[in-house]
Parts: structure tokens; C-alpha cells; sequence
């Protein structure tokens, strides 16, 4: 593949649990262009619970230093902004009102949920925002309790019209077994729409997409990595529907 696209990753600094300084995005950044990735969708946490609700405004100035950052890096490096977005019985009308951050200047949203929700609350979720003019894309489906016991659910989410997002580790098999079965069932079954880093340091969690996707060139074929590692990212910049990716 000529490039990536990461549609998930927490590269902004002092904003969330991810990149703890600007040294720290800089050399998250540096990584994931020299892995290959040439845009990335800076996504911090909303999630009330953890007490992560810095505004737009303090997204926007932390955004703006990751922007100076890439381009010292490289000018054609790319960084959109986002918000991986907590789900509460609030998000929905929230969202209405613009008061997150969408990807990139789409209609689409990431959106998470507790990895102890069960189906009902995560398909009732995901349809709220949709009645409210919302294109919610769910993150890291592999993290979800109930799509580990049975991942032939996604099939009811991607019904929806709902893009799934998997984290590239988690299909790697690098988060374990449970989380990379489920992945790959996901990704099987025809309902993975993304694949993103969701990167939080350089350690642990680092913004990495290259041999995850050679992986699934190789074992599967090369135009479904372009749509799981790039191209369908473009289209939800783009505002337009994801194309099935078919293994």
C-alpha cells in the first residue's frame, strides 16, 4: 500500500490518557509517518466518567500544536481533528448541537461504550444518534464484552448502517487472544468497515499500521487493506457511505 490513514489515535497533547506532552506527540507522529501513515484523525477522549470533557476550544489549541508538529515533520503530513466520544444517555441531543467533534468536517462520529455494555445498550446507542442526524462509527469493536461471546452481533450493527472500527494491535493478535478472535470473526463476517491504531503512547499502545495491514494484504488481498486502512477513512472524511470490505 502507497500510504495509511488512522482514524483513531490519541496524538494530542495533555488532552486525554494519550500523548502526555508535545515531545511526546512529536515522537508519536514521527513514528507513525515513518511507519507509513500520512493522515491521522486526532481523536481524544469525551467520556464524562473519566472525567475527560475538556472543551472545543482546549481541543483546538492542543490540535493546532499537533498540526505545527506534523508539518515540522514532514509538509505533507495530514492531522484532522475528532473525539472518541463516551456514550450517555446525553451524547445523542449533544451531538445534535455540535457539541463534539466530528471527524474530520463530516457527520461521522467515533463513538465508544463501556466494555461491559451489553448488545441492547450498545444497538439502542448507536440508533439514537443515527435518529438525530448522527453517523456514529463504532470504536474498537473487538473491546466489547458482548461482541467477544458472540461477534456474529456485528452483523446487527453494520445492519445499521454503522461503520466498525478495529484496532490494528488487537487484529495483530498483540492484545491477546480473545481480542484478536473476535477481530478477525469481525473481519470475516464482512462487517469491519476501519482499521485504526488507536494510538496512546510510543510503549504500549504505539501508532502503528504497516504490518497489520501487509498482514491482511497477504493472507487476504491488497484492495481489502486499502479500504480497511485507508480508503474507507478518506470516504467518512469526505462525508460519503463506506464501501464493504470483503475477505
Amino acid at each position: 500500500m502507497e500510504y495509511f490513514v488512522d482514524i483513531h489515535c490519541h496524538i494530542l497533547p495533555r488532552v486525554d490518557d494519550g500523548a502526555k506532552d508535545e515531545q511526546e506527540t512529536l515522537d508519536m507522529l514521527r513514528t507513525a509517518w515513518d511507519d507509513g501513515t500520512r493522515l491521522m484523525v486526532a481523536t481524544p477522549h469525551w467520556n464524562r466518567e473519566r472525567g475527560y470533557t475538556k472543551s472545543r476550544r482546549e481541543i483546538a489549541v492542543a490540535y493546532k500544536k499537533a498540526q505545527r508538529l506534523a508539518q515540522s515533520i514532514h509538509p505533507k503530513f495530514r492531522i484532522y481533528s475528532g473525539q472518541e466520544v463516551a456514550y450517555d444517555s446525553s451524547v445523542p441531543e449533544a451531538a445534535a448541537r455540535g457539541e463534539f467533534l466530528f471527524l474530520g468536517n463530516s457527520r461521522y462520529l467515533l463513538v465508544e461504550f463501556s466494555p461491559v455494555d451489553g448488545f441492547s445498550r450498545i444497538e439502542n446507542g448507536l440508533t439514537q444518534l443515527r435518529m438525530q442526524g448522527i453517523k456514529p462509527v463504532l470504536a474498537h469493536i473487538e473491546r466489547y464484552d458482548c461482541f467477544r461471546k458472540e461477534p456474529e452481533l456485528a452483523e446487527r450493527i453494520a445492519s445499521l448502517g454503522v461503520p466498525i472500527q478495529i484496532n490494528a494491535a488487537s487484529l495483530s493478535g498483540e492484545h491477546g487472544k480473545d481480542y484478536g478472535s473476535c477481530s478477525k470473526a469481525v473481519l470475516l463476517g464482512g462487517c469491519a468497515s476501519l482499521v485504526g491504531s488507536d494510538a496512546h503512547d510510543l510503549k504500549n499502545r504505539a501508532p502503528l499500521m504497516r504490518d497489520c495491514a501487509v498482514h491482511i494484504a497477504n493472507r487476504y488481498s491488497e484492495s481489502a487493506a486499502e479500504l480497511l486502512f485507508r480508503n474507507n477513512a478518506l470516504r467518512i472524511l469526505k462525508n460519503l457511505p463506506v464501501e464493504p470490505v470483503s475477505v
